[in-house]
């Protein structure tokens, strides 16, 4: 069993507990037979949601699934908050019964998982801090880096600048996934005064 594998059983009890709190997702839940399968191309890991009576069981592997997911954790993200899976382009893709995948996939963002808290639970207000700083940093420097590329002159591998509304619109992106950073610190630091109080 990966290390990764390990997460698996406290994530579906944090899962289990916002299905429970919300009928109609965990109605969606026990009206589903089969497992989506969910893969993160940057970690190079993946896992099966498989629908029960009572919410979800975490499987590790993907296989024998009925849809499968390709991602990333940024992807996953994006996905939770809402963004339209069919407008992800290449940052989400689908194989099997895409109908089938979306449907659990609403019914989980309808159950209002707090992905922070559970994360900051695991993971501790320590390490969610410094990872939080580490993305940021990461996301700068993207940043920085297409800024350099466009405003400093210099050309891509072919000569051509990047468009630029294609370069506004990631570094939108990445301004976005800053700010949510922002957000899930503030988060934690909320979390730790609650612990301390």
């Amino acid at each position: 069993m990966s290390m990764l594998d390990q997460v698996l059983g406290p994530l579906e009890v944090a899962i289990n507990r916002a299905l429970g709190a919300s009928p109609r997702a965990l109605e969606v839940m026990r009206a589903s037979d089969e497992p989506v399968a969910l893969y993160f191309r940057d970690l190079g890991w993946g896992f099966r949601i498989a629908p029960t009576m009572h919410g979800v069981q975490l499987l590790s592997g993907i296989e024998s699934a009925r849809a499968a997911l390709s991602t990333s954790l940024v992807g996953l993200a994006r996905l939770l908050a809402g963004e339209d899976p069919r407008g992800m382009g290449s940052a989400l893709q689908m194989e099997g019964d895409a109908e089938y995948a979306e449907q659990l996939l609403g019914a989980l963002r309808s159950a209002r998982f707090d992905l922070e808290a559970e994360l900051s639970g695991l993971l501790g207000p320590l390490l969610g801090e410094r990872l939080g700083q580490g993305l940021k940093g990461l996301l700068g420097f993207g940043r920085d880096s297409l800024r350099s590329l466009l405003l400093g002159g210099s050309g891509g591998a072919d000569g051509q600048l990047a468009d630029a509304e294609e370069a506004r619109a990631w570094m939108d992106g990445v301004d976005d996934a800053a700010t949510a950073l922002d957000r899930i610190e503030a988060r934690i630091a909320r979390l730790e005064q609650r612990r301390d109080s």
